[in-house]
């Protein structure tokens, strides 16, 4: 399956508020974005290889390039690059205090 366009945005807001050293045309969507999780798969060369510190960093950039809430607690949501853009194209109700 082809990369989204919002899959290669989320891959390149990453990189680029982590400061990676990557291709980001080297990454696959569906590899865990992070190191512990790639280890010892087919995807250990084709994933960010991120940690658990540079979650924070990740809902941040997401955020803010997508205007979206990211709940940090809800690992499964970080599970992959495609996990991401599913959860950021979800609808999501309108907050009624804004309304």
């Amino acid at each position: 399956m082809a990369n989204t366009d919002l899959e290669r945005d989320i891959i390149a807001a990453i990189v680029a508020r982590l400061g990676l050293e990557i291709e980001t045309a080297d990454i696959d969507v569906d590899a865990p974005i992070f190191a512990a999780l790639a280890e010892g798969t087919d995807f250990e060369e084709s994933s960010l290889n991120l940690d658990s510190i540079d979650i924070l960093e990740v809902v941040l950039a997401l955020g803010s390039a997508f205007d979206v809430e990211l709940p940090d607690d809800q690992p499964e949501i970080f599970g992959s690059v495609r996990a991401i853009a599913a959860y950021i194209r979800e609808p999501r109700p309108l907050d009624a205090s804004t309304s």
